[in-house]
């Protein structure tokens, strides 16, 4: 059990490094709106979402989106981590899904909390379809339920 919580506050903690750096330097390095093609389907833009997945929610009072979704973000991360110290016998699949997730919660509750906003950057598109915006954390999350689904779902047909 411990040696699982180990390495899952390792992978965490890295992930949420990445995520803050990738972020530093997109605000240090562009401006709000700027964009950068790095290939014909890949801009790095910089983009301030106050709204929830999508931009959401982005015109609601600031009071709202700090509390309601800073208060989502820490849920998250509680329930991650007592997933991982709870558990005695957890696959190394469910430690890295588990992790990439709470590393994508903090990640994006650090943004809210101290800014009111998270900066997302990585753009993805098809000629002129772009899908919305997002950071390193929203990745880490996705990937991580991902992982996680997919894993239960094998598990339940094997």
């Amino acid at each position: 059990m411990w040696k699982s919580a180990y390495v899952a506050f390792y992978l965490i903690v890295f992930f949420f490094i990445l995520d803050v750096i990738s972020k530093i330097l997109v605000a240090h390095f562009l401006g709000v709106g700027s964009c950068i093609s790095v290939f014909g389907f890949l801009n790095i833009v910089y983009v301030k979402n106050s709204g929830i997945a999508f931009g959401l929610f982005g015109t609601s009072p600031i009071f709202f989106k700090r509390i309601l979704l800073s208060s989502v973000n820490i849920i998250v991360f509680i329930i991650v981590i007592v997933m991982l110290l709870k558990e005695r016998k957890i696959s190394s699949i469910t430690v890295v899904g588990l992790s990439l997730l709470g590393a994508g919660a903090l990640g994006n509750l650090r943004d809210r909390l101290f800014f009111g906003y998270v900066t997302d950057f990585i753009d993805f598109h098809i000629g002129m379809h772009h899908y919305p915006a997002f950071n390193i954390a929203d990745a880490c999350i996705t990937v991580g339920v991902l992982i996680l689904i997919v894993h239960r779902m094998l598990k339940k047909t094997i």
